[in-house]
């Protein structure tokens, strides 16, 4: 998802299975997209052009970052919390929120292909 205007935004994704509609399970939230000219870091040489976060298994989480830098991007951090859904397909009990950057050179189509391949792999159907 790709936000060029300052404004705030709903989430709601009605293709969640029935099992975890049962469970309580549904992906809804809200994005706030806010106007920051500055860069997201402190470094001045740094030339920030894209961030968004990937969920993936904590078990998992070195395997994934390794994933995102060798594709290009930079991992500016990462947020492990207790999986609601309870061990759903195999994942584990924790998830992990990776928050990447993009430079200027990757382009939009550059960063889509990348994600859509490193979530290949990804338990989450």
């Amino acid at each position: 998802m790709v936000f060029n205007t300052v404004g705030n935004y709903s989430y709601y994704s009605p293709d969640v299975s029935q099992e975890a509609k049962q469970k309580g399970f549904v992906m809804k939230g809200d994005v706030k997209v806010i106007d920051q000219s500055n860069n997201l870091n402190t470094n001045s040489s740094d030339s920030t052009e894209s961030v968004g976060v990937f969920m993936v298994p904590t078990k998992d989480v070195d395997e994934y970052t390794k994933d995102f830098t060798d594709k290009g991007f930079s991992i500016d951090s990462t947020y492990s919390f207790k999986d609601v859904r309870g061990l759903a397909r195999d994942t584990g009990s924790e998830q992990t929120l990776i928050v990447w950057t993009a430079g200027p050179t990757m382009t939009t189509d550059m960063i889509i292909s990348a994600l859509k391949d490193i979530g290949s792999n990804l338990p989450y159907k």
